[in-house]
């Protein structure tokens, strides 16, 4: 058999169509030739997107064209056009699992370290700031009690009387320094009685708001 021939009748085996049409000798025989080509081809495709199978056997990978054994982990071979989403998320939860632990021992004291120094410059700022508020109330009270003296005209004192407020009572009048003090808070304010002891006897006087409101012996 020429093999023509035999080109011809595989031909018409894999396109039976082919048969019914006819055609010159030459002409027929090219047609079929394109025909098994494509067949071919085809095939050679679908060989080449066969199952690829990913096996862990003895703690290393195999890759075959068969079913993973019974007893051996199979793995999911991904395509070259890339890894799928839950794929991508799966090798992320690996890599998170497997990769150590870098918080050291060292790190972790040298953060502990760095958290109490700057605990401690928040407390130092804090006390500065506090004992400047403190300065500038002390440099203001000095200030107040000159201008009483002034208004005083010290060194003569005055006797307290009703109207007069707390700062000049301290600062221009003979009175002493109480023995204590009973602060009152009001609806108007604030009510303070001072308590003060002397060879007379005790000595009350009040004060509503700052300001003396009455004396009583």
């Amino acid at each position: 058999m020429a093999f023509s021939d035999f080109m011809l009748r595989r031909c018409r085996m894999q396109c039976p169509k082919c048969a019914y049409v006819r055609q010159p000798a030459g002409t027929a025989m090219k047609t079929c030739v394109r025909i098994l080509f494509a067949f071919l081809l085809v095939l050679a495709l679908a060989t080449g997107q066969a199952q690829v199978y990913k096996c862990t056997e003895n703690g290393k990978a195999v890759f075959s064209d068969k079913p993973c054994s019974s007893g051996v982990a199979p793995v999911d071979v991904v395509p070259a056009t890339g890894k799928s989403p839950e794929e991508r998320y799966r090798l992320r939860q690996q890599v998170t699992r497997e990769v150590p632990a870098k918080d050291t021992a060292e790190e972790r004291a040298e953060r502990l370290r760095r958290l109490e120094e700057e605990r401690n410059a928040r407390w130092a700022a804090r006390d500065a700031e506090i004992e400047a508020q403190a300065e500038r109330r002390r440099a203001e009270l000095e200030r107040e009690a000159e201008e009483l003296l002034r208004e005083c005209g010290l060194p003569r004192r005055v006797e307290i009387r009703v109207g007069m407020d707390e700062q000049f009572v301290r600062a221009c009048t003979d009175t002493p320094e109480p023995q204590s003090v009973n602060l009152t808070t009001m609806a108007g304010g604030t009510r303070a009685q001072w308590i003060m002891g002397g060879q007379k006897g005790y000595q009350y006087i009040y004060f509503d708001n700052g300001v003396v409101s009455a004396i009583q012996h």
